[in-house]
């Protein structure tokens, strides 16, 4: 099917097919669903490694040669957070590539956020920046979060309002067709702050009114489930989104 036909029902059943309203679904290859499969086998392989290193560190042995070190899922620098990073870097690359062929800026703004998002997580800019605003201006403690988490929710809002401005300036000059890859960069960027953000800030809340426990735990590892899971997405939409590109005359 070409990009730009008319809307098409499903046979048989006369429900729209989910390629009429992203193109670039009906350009799936082979070797793009075995790299999904892989990416996702791996998250499984991850998570199941933490949920084993928390067995470990709590007295219930399961491979402790193995899995004894192995960081906590929601850890800085943990595993899980490395391979995060490699997806979305993985996604950079792709999305670039489609910048370059096509000279569209949204793709560039879509690259640039991303990066933005690994450049946080790796070099903890918004906490560094969180910690200087708290010391710079003496932020207080607001409804149960310290100090330094409402500095951390500043940079955030800051950070969404310059990168959000941008992605929908861009979005907004691109043609039908790029916009229609835009919308679900912006679906799998959302449900990634989602987790990240949001289910981050709502645990932390947690853990000030109830200490560390299994619920704080079980959070925990939602949060660094729904972010891997999350990151496949986003892998999967930019990989998806390449192939298409090169796939135009």
């Amino acid at each position: 099917m070409r990009t730009g036909t008319k809307l098409r029902k499903s046979p048989g059943v006369g429900r729209v097919s989910p390629a009429t309203w992203w193109p670039a679904l009906t350009f799936t290859p082979r070797w793009l669903r075995v790299v999904v499969a892989a990416a996702l086998v791996l998250d499984v392989l991850v998570l199941s490694g933490d949920v084993f290193a928390y067995l470990n560190r709590h007295g219930v042995p399961v491979l402790p040669g193995v899995f004894t070190s192995w960081s906590d899922a929601p850890e800085d620098g943990s595993v899980a957070e490395l391979y995060g990073h490699l997806k979305l870097l993985a996604a950079v690359v792709a999305v670039v590539l489609v910048w370059r062929a096509t000279r569209v800026s949204v793709y560039a703004a879509w690259a640039l956020s991303f990066t933005a998002l690994v450049a946080d997580d790796f070099f903890q800019i918004h906490e560094r920046v969180g910690k200087m605003l708290v010391d710079t201006f003496s932020l207080p403690a607001v409804a149960g979060l310290r100090a330094q988490d409402l500095g951390e929710l500043v940079v955030w809002a800051a950070a969404g309002i310059i990168m959000g401005g941008l992605l929908v300036v861009t979005h907004l000059r691109a043609g039908p067709r790029h916009r229609s890859d835009s919308w679900p960069l912006a679906a799998a960027t959302a449900l990634l702050a989602l987790f990240a953000v949001a289910l981050d800030f709502i645990d932390t809340f947690v853990k000030r009114l109830t200490g560390q426990g299994m619920l704080t735990s079980l959070m925990d590892y939602a949060e660094s489930a729904g972010e891997l899971l999350t990151m496949t997405l986003m892998l999967f939409v930019a990989l998806a989104i390449w192939v298409r590109q090169r796939s135009d005359p």
